[in-house]
């Protein structure tokens, strides 16, 4: 179409459709200016919770790594612009390759782990000391360089230990440059006080049940939830793990009652088989 052509139709079309000349006709052509990209504030961070490690020298704590790490990746995951790697996953992992729980601590088996889950950081922390108060220790690795970009230590009465997670999540967060909005900061804080487990004693016990469940033992791991439940009752973190050691036990019911059966039915054939072949051995005779 020549020039002259095309300022003609931009005038008819001006006419037309009420824009009053013939640049807001050509504006009409042309549609709409995109909209300018909203970036976020900050990219998604791909996290792995390592379980706690005991160093307090008393063996009777060893459970209370796995249940640290467990309120920490549940806390976290209120979070959008992180991404939690599932503690299913991570034990997993850890299970296939032998791993022992003191050796989180070393950055180079950490690296390892966030590796192999496809983790950008990892959290790997100790359990120091409890008695007279309350210790833990975090640090927050970088996979990709090993490099320790955060470390935290706080400490504090054994009844003081929602206070604890709370200063270690903020500490964590500071460390991967997570920007949190106001938002996101309160529904951070409403998942921590929904998860919330106030004393050491309780916390302990609600890890022995995950030792439990890692452990395939989901009717016992599910007795002692729910008796962790009679002591925390508002805490969703111990509803969920309830519920999903209930049904984890369930579907293990399921398989060992299938297994029964095949084996009756098994032995059953056999049985006829035996018969049938003794039968024709004598019949034959």
């Amino acid at each position: 179409m020549s020039s002259r052509h095309l300022l003609v139709l931009l005038a008819v079309l001006a006419v037309v459709t009420g824009c009053g000349s013939v640049d807001g006709a050509r504006a009409l052509l042309a549609g709409p200016e995109p909209a300018p990209a909203v970036l976020p504030d900050s990219l998604d961070a791909t996290l792995a919770v390592l379980a706690f490690s005991n160093d307090t020298g008393d063996p009777r704590y060893d459970p209370l790594g796995r249940g640290l790490a467990s309120m920490m990746t549940s806390d976290l995951a209120a979070v959008s612009t992180i991404r939690l790697v599932e503690r299913d996953r991570i034990q997993a992992l850890v299970d296939e390759l032998d791993f022992q729980q003191t050796a989180y601590v070393d950055p180079e088996t950490a690296l390892q782990v966030g590796l192999f889950v496809g983790a950008d950081h990892v959290v790997v922390g100790s359990l120091t000391a409890v008695r007279p108060e309350i210790r833990l220790d975090t640090r927050v690795v970088r996979v990709e360089t090993s490099e320790i970009v955060q470390t935290a230590s706080v400490t504090g009465r054994e009844d003081a230990l929602f206070e604890l997670q709370q200063a270690l999540a903020a500490s964590l967060i500071d460390g991967i440059d997570v920007v949190m909005s106001d938002e996101a900061r309160a529904a951070l804080a409403a998942q921590q006080e929904a998860n919330r487990l106030d004393d050491v004693e309780t916390a302990l016990a609600f890890s022995q049940a995950l030792s439990l469940y890692d452990r395939g033992e989901f009717t016992l791991a599910a007795t002692q939830l729910f008796e962790v439940q009679q002591r925390a009752p508002s805490s969703q973190l111990v509803s969920v793990a309830l519920g999903l050691a209930r049904e984890a036990g369930q579907r293990a019911l399921t398989r060992e009652a299938g297994r029964q059966v095949r084996g009756r039915l098994d032995g059953w054939l056999r049985g006829r088989l035996d018969r049938s072949a003794e039968a024709d051995t004598t019949g034959g005779r």
